[in-house]
């Protein structure tokens, strides 16, 4: 295989490793973490557009003095811990790592909510009798199901609660940017793995042409 040949196909293994390191995650890291709730906040919703589309998808909401929470703006969705009827809605489940998140993510203990119901769920709320609430003092992930122009998608919102008091900051949020494809909560594509197969398949080429050559 002469330079030219060799040359072209470790730009394709480049570019083949660019492209699946992308994979259908698409992230947002914010660089000022989005403050909820506390006493110097004003007690104002945060809309947000998960997607960049120019169409708000979730809002939230920081009260000064008792609670945290968030509703759907449209027909998205939230997953909650249904409260027994006949409540309405419950809290807003705080997810761990490696949680799936997709269409049968409502199943079991979780539910889906929102879908133009004009209701706030509350991540953190403080009574007299005491708090209600998953997030307090813990870092977790918000399941979420948003409808885009293709369809249906899934992602998640990174989010602190302070341990006393109902304040939570958002780091930034994520969706998998195939429809109707669920993902893992906190996963992050890993591009150094990916590309470290590729230098080696590259490499072990090379080598295979070296022998060739002889």
């Amino acid at each position: 295989m002469n330079a030219l040949a060799r040359m072209g196909f470790i730009g394709g293994m480049v570019l083949l490793c660019t492209f699946t390191c992308r994979g259908g995650i698409i992230i947002n890291w914010l660089d000022t973490p989005l403050e909820l709730g506390g006493w110097w906040n004003p007690s104002v919703p945060h809309s947000l557009d998960i997607d960049g589309n120019g169409t708000m998808d979730f809002s939230f909401w920081g009260d000064v003095a008792a609670s945290v929470g968030m509703r759907s703006e449209g027909a998205n969705r939230y997953l909650i811990r249904p409260s027994p009827p006949p409540n309405i809605g419950g809290p807003v489940a705080a997810l761990g790592q490696e949680f799936l998140i997709g269409p049968d993510s409502g199943i079991g203990s979780l539910d889906w909510f929102g879908n133009d119901y004009d209701y706030w769920s509350s991540l953190m709320q403080a009574y007299n009798t005491g708090k209600i609430g998953e997030f307090w003092g813990r870092r977790a992930y918000i399941g979420v199901e948003f409808q885009a122009d293709d369809g249906v998608h899934y992602g998640w919102f990174d989010v602190e609660g302070d341990i006393s008091t109902p304040y939570a900051v958002i780091y930034g949020w994520a969706y998998e940017s195939t429809p109707g494809m669920g993902l893992i909560a906190g996963a992050i594509p890993e591009p150094s793995t990916l590309m470290l197969f590729g230098t080696g398949a590259t490499a072990i080429f090379l080598s295979r042409c070296k022998r060739k050559l002889r």
